[in-house]
């Protein structure tokens, strides 16, 4: 499932929660897994309160040696800050199991481009489209055993 309307407040994975929750069938959602402008960069942000999720991603980059070929110098990172945000947070809150992956771009080349004219598919790496399509399917398929 996928949400939209993330550029005008949010409202498609809100509107889904209530939804589902007006329903009485939210406790039929097991995770959120929230992908978010992969494609920008390798340098991930991984947001989550659950272990269990974040450790997914983490042995996901160790098991496919995940890297960026512009510059192989420069891995994949991965950083903590903690509570779910953006269209995850509306999951979160309800008590769904949630991770919030994004990427930062590469500072200099692709974060100023962010919506913005210059913001095309020909200057998005396709290192990094690469590495998002063997992460996003990797992710879903380990999710499979939880």
């Amino acid at each position: 499932m996928g949400t939209g309307a993330e550029e005008f407040n949010l409202l498609g994975a809100q509107h889904y929660v209530e939804r589902r929750a007006a329903a009485g069938t939210l406790d039929r959602v097991r995770f959120c897994v929230n992908f978010d402008s992969l494609t920008y960069g390798p340098n991930l942000y991984v947001h989550s309160n659950d272990e269990q999720l974040v450790g997914i991603m983490g042995s996901i980059q160790d098991d496919l040696q995940l890297h960026n070929t512009f510059d192989p110098a420069y891995p994949i990172g991965f950083e903590y800050p903690g509570a779910v945000r953006s269209e995850a947070r509306f999951f979160s809150d309800v008590g769904v199991r949630t991770i919030d992956i994004n990427s930062r771009g590469y500072d200099e080349q692709q974060l100023p481009l962010w919506h913005r004219p210059e913001d095309t598919a020909e200057t998005v790496p396709l290192d990094c489209v690469e590495n998002s399509f063997l992460a996003f399917n990797e992710y879903l398929r380990r999710l499979q055993s939880l």
